[in-house]
């Protein structure tokens, strides 16, 4: 199992950031893994740490896809940014299979994230037209990961995919989503 470890130290000059990034791994050039790699942020000095994290994760996650089944993050990443980091990797794989592949990510500490723990306690609703995509989300929302939201219930949309005045093909496709409904719960 191959691992990419990331890691970074911020330094304050004056009203200036300086954030240095190591990246650790097997076919990593050893400046890069001796924290030859910085950003230079003139005037700048309001981040968060979840927030730098987040950022740093994005901007490895190619090299990380590509040569890499572990993704280690030392630091905190917002759950967020896990969540959008999972869907993210998914498109690309499933784009260029050959190239990308789904790699696992660990963050040495998990950042909570407001909204999202609101949202557990509530119930989230999607506009369901009958379309691929909209089948996908309710079918993926089911689950139960970090990264999902708690998809209760699905609003039948009539006119995005099936036109208005096609009254027959809303009927059938309303019928099939009674079938596809009790699957899922």
């Amino acid at each position: 199992m191959r691992k990419l470890i990331l890691k970074a130290t911020v330094e304050q000059t004056g009203k200036d950031t300086i954030i240095r990034i190591a990246l650790m791994g097997e076919g990593v050039p050893s400046e890069v893994q001796d924290y030859g790699i910085y950003i230079h942020l003139r005037n700048y000095q309001n981040f968060s740490e979840s927030s730098l994290y987040d950022g740093l994760m994005f901007m490895f996650i190619f090299v990380a896809m590509e040569r890499f089944d572990v993704f280690e993050i030392c630091g905190a990443v917002s759950k967020k940014a896990l969540r959008n980091i999972q869907i993210f990797q998914e498109a690309w794989h499933c784009l260029l299979p050959k190239n990308y592949k789904i790699c696992q990510i660990v963050a040495r500490r998990e950042v909570g994230d407001f909204w999202l723990n609101v949202r557990r306690k509530e119930k989230a609703v999607s506009a369901f037209s009958g379309g691929l995509d909209a089948t996908f989300l309710a079918l993926r929302h089911t689950q139960k990961n970090n990264w999902s939201y708690p998809l209760q219930s699905c609003v039948m949309v009539h006119g995005f995919d099936v036109r208005y005045g096609n009254d027959e093909a809303s009927r059938v496709l309303s019928q099939e989503w009674r079938r596809f409904s009790r699957v899922w719960g």
